[in-house]
């Protein structure tokens, strides 16, 4: 199961996906859809169906379904993403995981995130190495 928490003062380290069995893209885990960016539409819609839910504030929010609810999503080929030039934002940044709250949230269950050296948050921001 999953483990988000709000980015406080903490600093964060990620190490690579390298290692992984590809928990995040489990969807017995949880996992079954995520919102997307505007600048994602071109590049998910070949992959992903896209369906619109009503947010809390009652507007309208794209989501795409990444997982049925009991398999890895489909594009996971032994715990490696077959589209991995092409995943959508939410993909990209996790384990965080910016929110409609205007916080970004982190996922302590992700093997790869620890408070080692190498900080790709630091005190909340983002640093550069993450984007690599």
């Amino acid at each position: 199961m999953y483990s988000f928490e709000k980015l406080n003062k903490n600093s964060y380290s990620f190490s690579s996906c390298d290692n992984c069995d590809a928990i995040c893209c489990d969807g017995s885990k949880d996992i079954v859809y995520a919102q997307i960016l505007l600048e994602d539409f071109e590049k998910v819609v070949k992959y992903f169906p896209i369906l619109f839910t009503i947010g809390i504030k009652g507007n309208l929010r794209p989501v795409i379904l990444l997982t049925n609810g009991k398999d890895f999503c489909k594009y996971i080929n032994n715990f490696k993403c077959s589209i991995y030039e092409n995943r959508p934002s939410v993909c990209r940044v996790y384990p965080l995981s910016p929110h409609i709250d205007d916080e970004t949230y982190i996922d302590n269950s992700c093997p790869a995130v620890s408070f080692e050296s190498n900080k790709t948050v630091d005190n909340t921001k983002i640093t550069e190495q993450f984007k690599n």
